[in-house]
């Protein structure tokens, strides 16, 4: 195993050099990319190997160019959470990768957290259960540092990375570290997801119109929906289509109203469980075989 740092001292001093870099890079710690200094179980009793690559934390660059296994303590009974980081220590001008022991919750344990002492970047956090010779869990904790702020994995990477400014894109969501009136920091997510236009299941009877098809689209926290469904022999108003579970409303919503080829109308819902239909309530006319329905409608989502 060789493990290469650089940043400890040289022209400018330790506690200069740490805050000009973090300043610079805008991450108190990062990884280069997806497979550098990733966790995974690896050979052996409670293995885990540390892959190859490029890391950095607090002024100090590290390059593995080897993995590196580690091996976690037996577990008494249950299960523990253990957590695997880097330990840059400024005394001794040395990076080292190692497990601390944690308890059977599942959260970071204690650290170390100083500037130009001791330092621990989280890596990932495991868990060994009682028994078992194999790592259970492996909760990525790491983060890859942008121009515009940090891609990281899972939500526990926000209990370390809080700084106030901060940016963290897990997934489709975006957090960032703000205050509120009173200046208390708070975690304030935005929902970035786009899923573009996909095709809604017809209900029973009812088929497809060219050129317009039922499709749905989330983009954030709004579900849109259009297209067009034309009736088959037996189609029924109580059911046009069935929207699939991410678009998915949390209380029914009205659509608004909706003319048919037959010069009928009707006012549209969507249930909690999908189901597009125009109630008899607020519906005239009849359906016959080959009337089109245009489908359209708005709704917030989650």
């Amino acid at each position: 195993m060789t493990i290469t740092s650089v940043g400890y001292a040289g022209t400018i001093t330790d506690s200069n050099w740490r805050r000009m870099a973090t300043a610079a890079v805008g991450s108190l710690y990062g990884v280069d990319d997806f497979t550098s200094f990733r966790v995974t179980a690896g050979p052996g009793d409670r293995a885990l190997a540390i892959a190859d690559g490029g890391a950095f934390g607090l002024g100090v660059r590290d390059e593995s160019d080897t993995p590196i296994v580690l091996n976690g303590d037996p577990v008494a009974s249950g299960s523990r959470w253990d957590l695997v980081v880097l330990r840059r220590d400024w005394n001794a001008k040395e990076t080292t990768p190692l497990i601390i022991a944690g308890s059977p919750t599942k959260a970071l344990p204690d650290r170390y957290t100083g500037w130009g002492t001791m330092n621990d970047q989280p890596l990932a956090l495991v868990r060994f259960a009682a028994g078992q010779s194999t790592a259970q869990e492996i909760v990525d904790l790491r983060c890859i540092p942008a121009d515009a702020g940090v891609v990281a994995f899972d939500p526990l990477t926000l209990s370390y990375l809080d700084r106030v400014g901060t940016q963290v894109r897990i997934g489709d969501t975006l957090w960032t570290r703000t205050v509120n009136a009173t200046g208390s920091p708070l975690w304030v997510s935005t929902d970035l997801t786009d899923t573009g236009w996909v095709n809604v299941p017809l209900g029973p009877k009812w088929v497809a119109v060219s050129g317009y098809p039922l499709r749905v689209r989330r983009i954030g926290p709004v579900a849109y929906l259009r297209g067009a469904v034309k009736a088959g022999s037996g189609a029924g108003y109580e059911s046009l289509g069935t929207v699939p579970t991410l678009f998915r409303p949390t209380a029914t919503a009205p659509l608004g109203a909706t003319v048919t080829q037959s010069k009928a109308y009707g006012e549209m819902f969507v249930t909690t469980t999908g189901l597009i239909y125009i109630s008899d309530e607020y519906r005239s006319g009849s359906n016959p075989v080959n009337n089109v329905v245009m489908v359209h409608g708005t709704w917030p989502v989650g």
